[in-house]
């Protein structure tokens, strides 16, 4: 039941903020509105307001319970690009086998569109 409210999360998203498709290497991941933000090294690094966005690795959608301002202070060494939309469907990934569980005790979760480095 939970990749079925996965896969309506994604398409509510997607409706809601614009394109966000699972991307290869290299490739250009766009939304409407510069909706994205880039987290990294514990600092807010930029803001995408052309709504283009090149990365060199990409991981598949995920959830983080972590607020986005939470995420930027706490020093991480990976850059995230995190979409600021709440999902009331309580999903979670499990590692390492990345599955999506449902989580009860969850408010609502926000997407990790992608992970990586900036090209």
């Amino acid at each position: 039941m939970a990749s079925l409210d996965l896969d309506w999360a994604c398409e509510e998203f997607i409706k809601t903020y614009g394109a966000s498709p699972q991307l290869e290497t290299g490739e250009v991941i766009q939304t409407n509105n510069g909706l994205l933000y880039l987290y990294g090294k514990g600092s807010l690094s930029q803001r995408i307001h052309d709504t283009h966005l090149k990365f060199k690795e990409k991981e598949e959608l995920s959830f983080t319970t972590i607020k986005p301002a939470e995420m930027k202070a706490q020093q991480s060494d990976l850059t995230y690009y995190v979409a600021i939309f709440q999902s009331n469907y309580f999903l979670c990934v499990s590692n390492p086998e990345k599955g999506f569980l449902r989580c009860h005790n969850r408010p609502f979760l926000y997407p990790i569109v992608a992970h990586g480095s900036m090209s």
